[in-house]
């Protein structure tokens, strides 16, 4: 390996030998440990790398893998090798995603199999957002999602993660257009299944299946499209996931079997089993709901947080509880009307929900009521307003679904609650998933967004800030 990493060589390394070589695993129970390729990794890298007549024959590729199969680990490496063993003075190698945050997670990686390497750290020079080699003047670098700033570049090599969160083709195109006068660069997506076709995902799966292009690798592994097998079922697994059924798996078995257990079953089948879906996530599959309903009663007094949410076209209004010490939801009233709500009778039900509990907080999602909550305000009743961010929204959405699922909270088994919450589907972002806003005429789901957001209330309380309750007696 030395000729490889001497600072200022410019000799190209077979990628397998180089990552089994020089690189070391980053993560987990393997962290530190020389890398050991699987028969499908290097089945890849070497197809990735394949030379015809003294070069590459691919200058783009996607690969498709269900999570957890190892394509982060082995795009940091592939990102590796193309800074400082494919022969390339003046390398820019460049880490995208939907966010930045996204973007670090193959990049982070590749800092930390260069920190396990004594060769790559004594030659290379490691910064937050890059990593420099100043014997070949190289760098790579993390960069985020806005493509309009990214005309100018010249990358030798993109990697690109979770490809299946872009909505259209321009990012990719203005990075691949970036290549220029680059003789061999290399483009490489990775990604889970997605379910909108009209994305870019949608649009390389359909450019790979065609194969039209010989400069571009296409490879998805998982479960055929139209496939019905039991997502539940560990043989339906080990079909899609070469981690667990390659001779030496290290896919833990275990994981996905709490996953299914967690996830509604088209979210499971795109992350696991790396299968489109046509439709999107209903927030709760069969039966969670109601696993974690309870007929638990709120007295007077008692100390809650509030959630008042209003419908876009404000015809239906929710105001929803949430007790602070063991968390129970339950709703205060919930309009469902043919016309707009009035708000003074939204006013006059807050003020009464003040005078009946004892509330640590007021939250509200709606901007459109400033105007009512003011005047509350200017009472004396301050109101929390919670930006509708899809950061904050799939934080939200985690934390409660996490919760209803693991009976950390329970619920009121009102059938208007129920209603709305079998009406809440998911989408997917960049942040993960998180309600879809945008529902179907007579399909409300603002008790269910209630809900969540007075749990998510309830969630950030700081232990010591909660007020202590005496046993009556005491003290």
């Amino acid at each position: 390996m030395a000729e490889a990493l001497d600072p200022g060589g410019l000799v190209r390394v077979d990628p397998v030998r180089f990552i089994q070589g020089e690189l070391r695993h980053t993560s987990d129970r393997w962290a530190g440990r020389p890398f050991k390729l699987r028969a499908f990794q290097r089945d890849f890298l070497t197809e990735l790398f394949r030379e015809a007549r003294g070069h590459r024959v691919y200058t783009r590729a996607l690969w498709g893998l269900p999570r957890k199969n190892g394509k982060s680990e082995i795009a940091a490496a592939v990102g590796t090798k193309m800074l400082v063993a494919d022969g390339t003075y003046g390398a820019e190698v460049i880490s995208v995603a939907g966010d930045r945050a996204q973007a670090r997670i193959v990049f982070d990686s590749a800092k930390r199999m260069v920190e396990f390497s004594p060769r790559l750290s004594a030659t290379l020079r490691i910064f937050r957002d890059a990593i420099e080699d100043p014997g070949t003047d190289s760098v790579w670098r993390v960069m985020s999602a806005d493509a309009p700033l990214k005309h100018g570049l010249r990358p030798s090599a993109v990697i690109f993660d979770e490809v299946h969160v872009q909505p259209s083709r321009e990012l990719w195109d203005v990075l691949e257009s970036g290549f220029g006068a680059r003789t061999e660069p290399l483009l490489l997506g990775i990604s889970t299944a997605g379910y909108d076709r009209a994305s870019l995902l949608g649009d390389l799966v359909r450019e790979g299946e065609e194969g039209a292009d010989p400069k571009f690798l296409y490879r998805w592994v998982g479960l055929p499209q139209d496939s019905e097998a039991d997502y539940r079922d560990t043989e339906t697994w080990r079909l899609a996931n070469p981690a667990l059924s390659c001779a030496d798996p290290f896919l833990v078995q275990d994981r996905l079997v709490d996953m299914a257990r967690r996830l509604p079953e088209n979210q499971f089948r795109r992350l696991h089993l790396n299968q489109w879906t046509t439709g999107r996530d209903v927030a709760f599959p069969e039966g969670v709901w109601a696993a974690a309903a309870a007929d638990l009663d709120a007295p007077d007094g008692t100390e809650v947080v509030i959630a008042f949410v209003a419908a876009r076209q404000r015809d239906t209004v929710a105001i929803v509880g949430a007790t602070v010490h063991s968390p129970h939801v339950f709703p205060i009233r919930i309009w469902e009307e043919t016309e707009r709500v009035d708000p003074s009778d939204v006013a006059d039900e807050i003020r009464a929900v003040w005078a009946r509990y004892d509330v640590r907080e007021f939250l509200c999602s709606e901007t459109d009521w400033s105007w009512v909550l003011l005047q509350l305000s200017d009472e004396g009743l301050p109101v929390t307003k919670v930006q509708r961010s899809p950061q904050r929204l799939s934080l939200a959405w985690q934390m409660f679904y996490d919760a209803v699922v693991e009976r950390r909270v329970t619920h009121d088994p009102d059938p208007v609650l129920a209603r709305h919450a079998s009406n809440l589907s998911l989408i997917s972002g960049p942040s993960g998933l998180r309600p879809d806003l945008d529902v179907a005429e007579g399909s409300p789901i603002a008790a269910a967004l209630g809900a969540m957001l007075a749990y998510d209330g309830v969630a950030r309380i700081e232990p010591a800030d909660m007020r202590i309750i005496l046993p009556s007696g005491v003290g």
